[in-house]
């Protein structure tokens, strides 16, 4: 864990500059059209969580297809299959053992994208004109009996 922050504070401290020229581009425009760029980051970021959840859960199947694959081998020269995906360096498609695994993983990110876009429609905030309060009816005729007992 040590190794994979050092090496994204190396990587912060190289190209600082770049993170600096995004942001300062690219706030503006988020703050000018916040009605419509909010909605769109939030439903972002709300797809990266559900395809890192896919990647784990797919990660951990294909670990327990290689552990039960070596524990119920009958054959007296158990060969690991050696298959896996990378946790990290998701976009290292050379890396995923069986090959088919990174095509199935991208299809199902588009099928949660698309179920997330269609299920979860962006609405942007549709601000309500206000109303003044209603005006109090004060003297004869508004309901009170004043001064009778």
């Amino acid at each position: 864990m040590e190794n994979i922050m050092a090496q994204v504070v190396q990587h912060f401290q190289e190209h600082y500059r770049i993170y600096i020229v995004v942001l300062v581009c690219g706030l503006p425009p988020i703050i000018i059209f916040r009605r419509y760029s909010v909605p769109l980051l939030t439903y972002s970021i709300e797809s990266a969580v559900y395809v890192a959840i896919l990647h784990g859960v797919i990660g951990f199947v294909v670990f327990l297809a290689r552990r039960f694959k070596l524990a119920s081998s009958m054959d007296l020269n158990k060969v690991d299959p050696e298959w896996g995906t990378p946790m990290l360096r998701f976009w290292a498609f050379e890396q995923y053992n069986p090959r088919w695994i990174a095509g199935f993983e991208l299809v199902l990110a588009a099928v949660i994208v698309f179920l997330v876009f269609r299920y979860r429609p962006m609405q942007t905030q549709k601000h309500k004109a206000r109303k003044a309060p209603p005006k109090k009816k004060t003297g004869v005729g508004s309901g009170t009996m004043v001064g009778r007992r």
